[in-house]
């Protein structure tokens, strides 16, 4: 392969004369595409440089129903296309299996969380949506529910954005000790906000 892209290299200097014409043509046509390819990265790469304010949500709830520790991310994507366009060179399209496989991957590296001993909880992936908007990642913790000294870590899209600022809002519920309607408790929510940029992407829930 190395040796067929070194000849077409070569070949894109020649003359009609020197090489048959099919050949040229397609070395032409290489040529052209490589041109193209530049010139849409530098478009690219200066609308992202030119677009400072990077933010993300993130929720995380216990579902008492499901058992199940919630995550739902929130981007916006423009960011992720712009990011998916520096790390592989054309626009995400979140319809095509291998392109969430691909983000399912870097949500895996980039977002984590451990247990108060650093013992790495299992995130599983459960979909992503979009629209011209808005990416949505849906992820959850089956059977877990995050103990108070859990431990975040978020660096997504951080690389590629040095602004990058991710909240992460984490609902807890409790019943209330003495607060009691037709029998029941009332249950209480609160909500901790964890919000993690390039200084700091490591914290503990409480």
């Amino acid at each position: 392969m190395s040796d067929q892209r070194a000849r077409a290299d070569a070949g894109c200097f020649a003359t009609p004369s020197d090489k048959p014409a099919d050949t040229f043509v397609e070395s032409r046509a290489a040529s052209r595409r490589q041109f193209l390819f530049a010139v849409a990265s530098l478009i690219f790469f200066s609308d992202v440089q030119a677009h400072d304010f990077h933010v993300s949500i993130c929720d995380i709830r216990f579902n008492p129903r499901s058992g199940n520790t919630e995550i739902v991310h929130s981007y916006p994507m423009h960011d992720v296309d712009s990011a998916f366009w520096l790390m592989y060179g054309r626009r995400m399209d979140t319809a095509l299996a291998a392109d969430e496989a691909l983000l399912n991957a870097y949500f895996d590296k980039t977002f984590v969380i451990e247990t108060a001993k650093k013992s790495r909880l299992k995130i599983r992936w459960v979909g992503v949506n979009s629209d011209a908007d808005t990416l949505t990642v849906y992820q959850e913790l089956p059977g877990i529910r995050l103990a108070p000294a859990a431990i975040l870590q978020n660096t997504v899209l951080m690389e590629h954005f040095p602004t990058q600022t991710n909240h992460v809002n984490v609902r807890t519920d409790r019943a209330a000790e003495t607060t009691v309607v037709k029998g029941a408790p009332i249950i209480a929510s609160t909500t901790t906000t964890l919000t993690f940029d390039r200084k700091n992407t490591v914290q503990r829930l409480s």
